[in-house]
């Protein structure tokens, strides 16, 4: 599988970081060459946050694949840079069109998952 996303919506904070953390790890579990969080729609990270996404991160490495971290806002950018895990942590900026991702007709289309889907479910969701 070349790919999942999940779209993490609201702070990655308190109880919600345990959750997030168990549906990345799941995610994970399924084999992604590539695993993105996209935080383009998280306002702010807390240590617990950075500490899950860096046991995420090594899950990823030791299975051979990446953790990367989409469209995180000028505070969570910040907050990771003070946190001196920006150069650990792959960052990319979202993409250009908010619509979803076009690949070639025979391509495997990425998946997306929320915190409180199945993630080997066969539909991608939105989280909400």
């Amino acid at each position: 599988m070349p790919e999942i996303v999940v779209v993490v919506t609201g702070p990655l904070a308190a109880d919600a970081v345990d959750r997030w953390g168990r549906t990345l790890a799941d995610a994970a579990l399924t084999g992604p060459r590539r695993l993105i969080a996209d935080l383009t729609d998280c306002p702010m990270v807390d240590a617990a946050a950075i500490v899950m996404l860096l046991r995420t991160h090594r899950q990823m490495v030791r299975a051979g694949g990446t953790l990367t971290l989409r469209g995180p806002s000028q505070r969570v950018r910040r907050t990771l840079r003070l946190a001196r895990v920006d150069q650990v942590l792959a960052v990319e900026d979202p993409p250009a069109c908010p619509a979803e991702p076009q690949s070639p007709p025979d391509a495997v289309a990425p998946r997306r998952v929320a915190a409180d889907s199945q993630v080997a479910a066969e539909n991608p969701v939105a989280a909400g």
